[in-house]
């Protein structure tokens, strides 16, 4: 006997960093299992994995890898709330009184962060050397905090000299000397780190500023807690948190 084939609707929205138009389609239950099973265990890498995989077999026209972060994150929250609803009910602890509230998050209510200065992508070293950057993906970042075991949440892992130039080292895409440009095809990675190990402070503080001032996208969350009654405000983010 032949069951019908059931139609899976298309939407299409604009991506706020490149401003292209894209069509996407809810994931199927296949597919969010697959997510799930990921999610479940303690490959940061392998989750990280799963959801570029999910959001690139449900779009059209669009190379996931090369998405700004802020783009994948709001294409992530367009893709959960078509296929698995705009709200969810989640344990979040009060800031006050550490204890857990049943809270429920409104996924339509996602906003758009701008940056709180612009940092040029390229920064000038000497009157004669520049450097052009671009942020290191998600998976290059994910591979990063399994080599040194560091947790995705971890805001003090750039203290650990050893990540910092290991993510500095993504974050070269050319070397511009003079009216010479070198590209990564140009050069290795240790070539690079001898040059990163050549830099002043300042130099490499002007390079970190360009990641500290990115836009980002956040899920607002409002509730007062249940057993001390103080009001929280939380920003949820990172694209792993968004699929709660």
């Amino acid at each position: 006997m032949n069951l019908p084939i059931i139609e899976t609707p298309m939407y299409t929205t604009q991506l706020p960093m490149c401003g292209n138009e894209i069509r996407y389609r809810p994931f199927l239950v296949g597919e969010q299992k697959a997510l799930l099973i990921a999610q479940e265990g303690d490959d940061q890498q392998n989750k990280v994995e799963e959801i570029f995989r999910l959001v690139d077999i449900c779009t059209d026209g669009v190379d996931v890898r090369s998405l700004h972060q802020t783009d994948l994150e709001y294409l992530f929250i367009k893709l959960r709330i078509v296929s698995v609803g705009e709200t969810s009910d989640v344990g979040m602890e009060c800031n006050n009184c550490g204890q857990e509230n049943q809270v429920s998050i409104e996924f339509e209510k996602y906003d758009f962060i701008p940056p709180e200065k612009e940092v040029n992508k390229i920064q000038k070293l000497t009157d004669t050397i520049s450097v052009e950057l671009r942020l290191p993906s998600l998976i290059e970042l994910s591979k990063i905090n399994k080599i040194y075991n560091i947790k995705s949440d971890d805001d003090e892992s750039l203290e650990n000299p050893e990540v910092m130039f290991a993510i500095l080292n993504k974050m070269i895409d050319k070397i511009i000397n003079g009216d010479e440009v070198i590209t990564r095809d140009d050069f290795t990675s240790e070539e690079l780190d001898k040059f990163l190990e050549g830099m002043t402070i300042d130099m490499l503080a002007g390079i970190l500023e360009y990641v500290q001032h990115q836009p980002k996208m956040v899920v607002p969350c409002e509730f007062k807690c249940s057993h001390c009654e103080h009001d929280n405000k939380m920003l949820i983010e990172g694209l792993e948190n968004f699929f709660v």
